[in-house]
């Protein structure tokens, strides 16, 4: 890490955009690496961070994350239409509410609660580079970047290491 991304030049939003995107690109719907230290840390931010956001455009994350929503409901193979309420609740508040900030939040720990199950899935990453593209850029400090890097170099070591085996 050199001093000049430390003092501001760099923006952990826009980075975290790249890693999610990029971790979208698997084969066949699934996604190249398991990336939960990275949700972890982007949900932190969004909550420490997230100033509130006004007006912006969400249908394409409202598509993303109903796409989640059906792809849980398919790998749970169950009538259970808890997914469809919850997913419908989110997409709702994303089109109606004047300040999403707090939705975004919401759809974060959606994501954190079935890890389990979408950790794998494209739609998971679609929904997370959304996320983040929506957002544009929280405040961060140096102690954040600092801890941005070191998750980021476990994650690269745990890519080397082809550790979830696709």
């Amino acid at each position: 890490m050199n001093k000049n991304e430390l003092r501001g030049e760099f923006s952990i939003c826009k980075d975290l955009n790249k890693q999610f995107d990029k971790n979208k690109l698997g084969l066949k719907g699934f996604a190249k690496y398991d990336n939960l230290l990275l949700v972890q840390f982007a949900r932190e931010q969004e909550k420490r961070y997230g100033e509130p956001l006004y007006s912006k455009e969400t249908g394409y994350l409202q598509n993303k994350l109903e796409g989640v929503g059906q792809e849980l409901r398919t790998i749970r193979k169950e009538g259970d239409r808890s997914e469809d309420d919850e997913v419908t609740k989110l997409s709702k508040e994303l089109k109606n509410e004047d300040d999403i900030s707090d939705t975004l939040l919401r759809i974060y720990d959606y994501l954190l609660k079935n890890w389990d199950l979408v950790y794998s899935l494209q739609a998971t990453y679609s929904v997370l580079s959304e996320l983040t593209d929506i957002r544009g850029n929280w405040k961060s400090n140096s102690r954040d970047k600092r801890a941005y890097y070191k998750i980021l170099r476990f994650v690269e070591d745990e890519k080397n290491m082809d550790f979830i085996g696709k």
